[in-house]
């Protein structure tokens, strides 16, 4: 909730979403350094995959109008 309040601001109150954080390990970088993979759910289906190298999101899937998920992250 801390993160909500303190991306919109002072003074304005955020709406309060439903949805999971979940945390797995991703991998170690050439320096030995760990990066986690953060899953973002919500409460509608979307998901949203962030690792912790870059803030880099690795997955976005969002559901169609029949409700089936769909990884719409450009990549190469």
């Amino acid at each position: 909730m801390s993160l909500l309040i303190a991306l919109a601001g002072p003074g304005v109150r955020p709406a309060v979403a439903s949805g999971t954080i979940v945390v797995n390990p991703y991998g170690v970088t050439a320096d030995g350094i760990p990066v986690d993979e953060y899953t973002l759910t919500n409460s509608r289906g979307m998901e949203v995959k962030i690792i912790t190298f870059g803030g880099i999101m690795t997955s976005i899937k969002v559901p169609d109008r029949k409700g089936r998920l769909a990884n719409v992250a450009l990549g190469f």
